[in-house]
């Protein structure tokens, strides 16, 4: 039996490069992808946030961005339009910077 390309047994495979993770990681969005495809594939995600964060600096806000647009991802009942998961990821990490901030201030 295969299922989006997925035979059974299930068997992982490392995705060769950054747009190879990203078309995966939106095609996991789909319930059928087996659930340690999609687990795996959100490990990939963190590794390759990792190393952009090196790469780049990025700051802590994108950095909770990373992880909150990892979350929403991971939801396989939801099919988001870029834009609008750059959107709701950044408002996420802004509400943990905040949250953070109220804590320190204590």
């Amino acid at each position: 039996m295969t299922i989006l390309g997925l035979a059974t047994p299930w068997q992982w495979v490392q995705p060769r490069g950054h747009d190879e993770l990203v078309k995966r990681l939106l095609e996991a969005a789909d319930f059928r992808v087996h659930e340690r495809e999609r687990e795996n594939l959100c490990s990939c995600a963190a590794a390759a946030i990792c190393e952009l964060r090196e790469d780049t600096g990025r700051s802590l806000r994108g950095w909770f961005a990373g992880l909150a647009m990892q979350g929403l991802l991971a939801n396989p009942h939801r099919d988001y339009d870029p834009k609008d998961l750059a959107e709701l990821a950044y408002a996420q990490a802004d509400a943990m910077i905040a949250e953070l901030k109220k804590e320190r201030a204590k």
